[in-house]
């Protein structure tokens, strides 16, 4: 892990092409890989990829590039298991304050978006928390997406300012 994916110079693991022999010029949620593998617990290190992926109300997937092409996980898509995989790494390597603040953001998101539509959704825009339609339509909330809603309610035995069983339902 070390020696392919870690980038010395950027200071995080980055995907890295075996082919092309060098590091993925952009920063993907895989960065904080290692630290929910437990592969590294170093806090400096899962911290310095927030700044890339961290927006105003939430986790994107990835970092802007130029592409014409736009897939479900670009920029600025967060899904719940983006926010739930970086709530869990920043936990692990005791950030806690940076893990509240991801969950805060997250919980916002579909407590605002469940009260507007009645409905969960499958991704949400990390920039604005609205429903994200790019490549195509949100689809309602997934297996995943209620999975990680419901992990994040556990872990911080929270309860949301809507009805539980209608929530669940639609999960």
């Amino acid at each position: 892990m070390e020696k392919y994916f870690y980038h010395e110079k950027e200071g995080i693991y980055l995907d890295y092409d075996f082919v092309a022999k060098e590091h993925s010029k952009f920063v993907t949620l895989v960065s904080l890989y290692p630290f929910a593998l437990a592969v590294s617990s170093n806090k400096e290190r899962a911290l310095k990829v927030l700044p890339y992926l961290e927006l105003s109300s939430g986790i994107s997937c990835t970092t802007n590039h130029d592409d014409d092409v736009f897939y479900q996980w670009d920029h600025p898509a967060m899904w719940g298991e983006s926010a739930l995989i970086a709530y869990m790494v920043l936990k692990n390597v005791e950030a806690d304050v940076e893990a509240k603040r991801i969950e805060e953001k997250y919980m916002t998101i579909i407590e605002k978006e469940f009260k507007k539509t009645g409905k969960l959704w499958e991704k949400y825009s990390a920039i604005d928390g609205s429903v994200m339609n790019a490549e195509y339509a949100a689809p309602l909330f997934y297996g995943l997406n209620g999975c990680s809603l419901s992990n994040i309610c556990e872990r911080k035995r929270m309860k949301l300012d809507i009805f539980i069983p209608d929530l669940f339902y639609i999960i």
